[in-house]
């Protein structure tokens, strides 16, 4: 039982710096050149409910492309929200990224 209470906590706390990490703020001097967004053409819209999400940077990604998040159609969660695309925020420090989100 002691040894189960043991893994138990172990995981509990590994879980709580996974979204700590996970929620810290990307925070840069000046705002990055977009000169590495490859130039993207819009695909044929694949239902009139899909919305085009345009390609952006994004720090947080790691994947494939990078940081870069290529452009694709979705449809929205709920009908009637419309997509925000990300921007930079200025900070105390710098600047820092809103990803893009639906509203």
């Amino acid at each position: 039982m002691k040894k189960i209470a043991k893994i138990l906590m172990v995981l509990f706390t590994v879980s709580l710096l996974g979204i700590t990490a996970g929620k810290a703020q990307v925070i840069v001097p000046r705002i990055p050149p977009f000169s590495n967004l490859h130039p993207e053409r819009k695909t044929r819209q694949p239902s009139p409910k899909h919305v085009w999400i345009a390609p952006e940077w994004d720090p947080y990604a790691r994947g494939q492309h990078g940081n870069y998040m290529p452009g694709f159609w979705e449809v929205p969660p709920r009908a009637g929200l419309v997509w925000i695309p990300g921007r930079w925020q200025k900070v105390p420090k710098g600047y820092t990224w809103l990803g893009g989100h639906w509203k």
